[in-house]
Protein backbone atom coordinates (compact mmCIF):
# COMPACT_ATOMS: atom_id res chain seq x y z
CA UNK A 1 0.00 0.00 0.00
CA UNK A 2 1.27 3.50 -0.80
CA UNK A 3 2.38 5.83 2.02
CA UNK A 4 -0.57 8.13 1.34
CA UNK A 5 -3.14 5.34 1.51
CA UNK A 6 -1.47 3.98 4.67
CA UNK A 7 -1.69 7.44 6.25
CA UNK A 8 -5.42 7.51 5.51
CA UNK A 9 -5.93 3.85 6.43
CA UNK A 10 -7.04 3.24 2.85
CA UNK A 11 -9.94 5.70 3.21
CA UNK A 12 -9.02 8.51 0.84
CA UNK A 13 -10.91 7.67 -2.32
CA UNK A 14 -14.05 8.87 -4.02
CA UNK A 15 -15.29 7.93 -7.49
CA UNK A 16 -12.05 6.01 -7.99
CA UNK A 17 -9.94 9.12 -7.34
CA UNK A 18 -7.67 10.14 -4.47
CA UNK A 19 -9.96 12.27 -2.29
CA UNK A 20 -8.60 12.98 1.23
CA UNK A 21 -11.75 14.41 2.83
CA UNK A 22 -11.09 17.01 5.56
CA UNK A 23 -7.50 17.52 4.41
CA UNK A 24 -5.69 20.25 2.54
CA UNK A 25 -3.19 19.27 -0.14
CA UNK A 26 -0.35 21.66 -0.92
CA UNK A 27 1.89 20.82 -3.87
CA UNK A 28 5.38 22.30 -4.18
CA UNK A 29 7.91 22.35 -7.00
CA UNK A 30 10.58 20.71 -4.83
CA UNK A 31 10.88 18.43 -1.84
CA UNK A 32 12.88 21.14 -0.05
CA UNK A 33 10.00 23.64 -0.39
CA UNK A 34 7.55 21.05 0.94
CA UNK A 35 9.85 20.29 3.90
CA UNK A 36 10.08 23.98 4.74
CA UNK A 37 6.29 24.25 4.64
CA UNK A 38 6.01 21.16 6.85
CA UNK A 39 8.34 22.75 9.44
CA UNK A 40 6.27 25.95 9.42
CA UNK A 41 3.01 24.04 9.91
CA UNK A 42 4.56 21.98 12.73
CA UNK A 43 5.73 25.21 14.38
CA UNK A 44 2.15 26.49 14.06
CA UNK A 45 0.86 23.51 16.03
CA UNK A 46 0.07 20.80 13.48
CA UNK A 47 0.83 17.39 14.96
CA UNK A 48 2.52 14.32 13.52
CA UNK A 49 -0.78 12.61 12.71
CA UNK A 50 -2.09 15.79 11.05
CA UNK A 51 0.68 16.15 8.45
CA UNK A 52 2.22 13.97 5.81
CA UNK A 53 5.00 14.90 3.42
CA UNK A 54 4.84 12.88 0.21
CA UNK A 55 7.32 12.94 -2.63
CA UNK A 56 6.18 12.88 -6.23
CA UNK A 57 6.84 9.15 -6.51
CA UNK A 58 4.56 8.53 -3.50
CA UNK A 59 1.77 10.44 -5.21
CA UNK A 60 2.26 8.62 -8.51
CA UNK A 61 2.22 5.27 -6.69
CA UNK A 62 -1.00 6.22 -4.89
CA UNK A 63 -2.77 7.14 -8.12
CA UNK A 64 -1.50 3.98 -9.81
CA UNK A 65 -2.73 1.82 -6.94
CA UNK A 66 -6.15 3.46 -6.82
CA UNK A 67 -6.53 3.04 -10.58
CA UNK A 68 -5.52 -0.63 -10.43
CA UNK A 69 -7.80 -1.39 -7.46
CA UNK A 70 -10.85 0.29 -8.97
CA UNK A 71 -13.82 -1.95 -9.65
CA UNK A 72 -16.31 -1.57 -12.48
CA UNK A 73 -18.46 0.99 -10.63
CA UNK A 74 -15.44 3.14 -9.72
CA UNK A 75 -14.23 3.04 -13.34
CA UNK A 76 -17.71 4.07 -14.53
CA UNK A 77 -17.86 6.97 -12.05
CA UNK A 78 -14.31 8.02 -13.00
CA UNK A 79 -15.28 8.10 -16.69
CA UNK A 80 -18.33 10.21 -15.85
CA UNK A 81 -16.23 12.59 -13.76
CA UNK A 82 -13.73 13.00 -16.61
CA UNK A 83 -16.49 14.50 -18.74
CA UNK A 84 -17.32 17.02 -16.01
CA UNK A 85 -13.75 17.87 -14.98
CA UNK A 86 -12.93 18.85 -11.38
CA UNK A 87 -11.35 15.81 -9.72
CA UNK A 88 -9.94 14.51 -13.00
CA UNK A 89 -8.37 17.88 -13.83
CA UNK A 90 -6.87 18.15 -10.34
CA UNK A 91 -5.40 14.64 -10.65
CA UNK A 92 -3.79 15.61 -13.94
CA UNK A 93 -2.26 18.69 -12.27
CA UNK A 94 -0.96 16.53 -9.40
CA UNK A 95 0.54 13.98 -11.78
CA UNK A 96 2.26 16.68 -13.84
CA UNK A 97 3.79 18.24 -10.71
CA UNK A 98 4.82 14.83 -9.33
CA UNK A 99 6.46 13.84 -12.63
CA UNK A 100 8.51 17.06 -12.53
CA UNK A 101 9.88 16.13 -9.09
CA UNK A 102 7.36 18.04 -7.00
CA UNK A 103 6.36 17.10 -3.48
CA UNK A 104 3.10 17.33 -1.56
CA UNK A 105 2.13 18.21 1.95
CA UNK A 106 -1.17 16.86 3.26
CA UNK A 107 -2.56 18.63 6.34
CA UNK A 108 -5.65 17.92 8.44
CA UNK A 109 -8.08 20.77 7.83
CA UNK A 110 -11.62 19.73 8.85
CA UNK A 111 -13.29 23.09 9.54
CA UNK A 112 -13.93 26.38 7.78
CA UNK A 113 -11.81 28.13 10.42
CA UNK A 114 -8.87 25.84 9.66
CA UNK A 115 -9.49 26.29 5.96
CA UNK A 116 -9.00 30.04 6.36
CA UNK A 117 -5.87 29.40 8.41
CA UNK A 118 -4.53 27.12 5.64
CA UNK A 119 -5.44 29.73 3.01
CA UNK A 120 -3.21 32.22 4.87
CA UNK A 121 -0.37 29.68 4.97
CA UNK A 122 -0.80 29.02 1.25
CA UNK A 123 -0.68 32.75 0.48
CA UNK A 124 2.62 32.99 2.35
CA UNK A 125 4.16 29.68 1.18
CA UNK A 126 3.12 30.02 -2.49
CA UNK A 127 2.57 26.33 -3.35
CA UNK A 128 1.90 25.37 -6.96
CA UNK A 129 -1.24 23.53 -5.77
CA UNK A 130 -3.41 24.43 -2.78
CA UNK A 131 -6.79 22.83 -2.21
CA UNK A 132 -8.97 21.46 0.57
CA UNK A 133 -11.19 18.41 0.20
CA UNK A 134 -14.57 18.65 1.94
CA UNK A 135 -17.46 16.23 2.00
CA UNK A 136 -19.18 18.07 -0.85
CA UNK A 137 -16.50 19.93 -2.83
CA UNK A 138 -12.87 20.68 -3.47
CA UNK A 139 -12.02 24.17 -2.25
CA UNK A 140 -9.26 26.18 -3.94
CA UNK A 141 -6.98 27.65 -1.28
CA UNK A 142 -4.81 29.75 -3.57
Amino acid sequence: MSRLLEFFDGDAESFGFFYPRDYAVLGFATLEEAREAEMQLEAAGFGERELLLAGGQDVLETYRQIREDAGFWDRFKRALTKSVGTEYDYIQDDIALAEKGGAFLVAYCPTTLESERMRRFAARLKPAIARRYTAMAIEDLS
